[in-house]
């Protein structure tokens, strides 16, 4: 089972790196197919390397060069929804490919930006549900996908802690991850 889910990532892999590279340079043609290809392999392959190692040796520098090779392979995943999308309406509208293939990339890039900055945030959202017979009113915090580890350390969970006292909650509900890498099995 897990052999073939092994082959089945690798080969969607290798199709959307052929995908992305063949309709980046139907686009822009400014340079060869390879060129294209062997660029699109290096950062996928260099993105995946910097994870590995950042997770085997965890120093300030190497969790940003982690957090920034995440962002280039979101920024990767979201080119080829795009580059789906575009293919569709070049064929199905008369606007130039090169206009297309820029829309394209700018969505790609803008995507991956709003999402960089929303994911390092900490939100608080207020829901009021109504319970019958319920005789005080509690509040519940539900904290969901902290993933203390590798990435986010003691401030980001000091500030998770102050946000969480700022509202006195009378019981506290840990959802989703809360820590991630050796910091889940760590033992203090």
């Amino acid at each position: 089972m897990r052999r073939a889910m092994l082959y089945t990532t690798l080969t969607l892999m290798i199709l959307s790196i052929w995908y992305t590279a063949f309709r980046l340079h139907a686009h822009f043609g400014t340079v060869s197919f390879w060129v294209y290809q062997v660029a699109i392999v290096f950062i996928v392959i260099g993105c995946f390397y910097l994870f590995f190692i950042a997770a085997r040796r965890p120093t300030p520098f190497l969790r940003a060069v982690n957090i920034f090779g995440g962002y280039i392979l979101m920024f990767f995943a979201y080119l080829n929804l795009f580059l789906v999308i575009a293919n569709v309406v070049v064929l199905i509208s008369s606007l130039p490919t090169l206009l297309v293939g820029q829309i394209t990339l700018f969505l790609a890039f803008a995507i991956t930006s709003i999402g960089a900055i929303l994911g390092n945030m900490i939100v608080v959202r207020e829901t009021t549900i109504k319970i019958p017979n319920l005789k005080n009113e509690l509040c519940i915090m539900q904290i969901t996908d902290a993933h203390i580890g590798l990435l986010y350390g003691r401030e980001y969970l000091a500030g998770i802690v102050n946000k969480i006292n700022a509202h006195n909650p009378d019981f506290i509900v840990i959802t989703g991850d809360l820590t991630e890498g050796k910091a889940a099995v760590k033992t203090c």
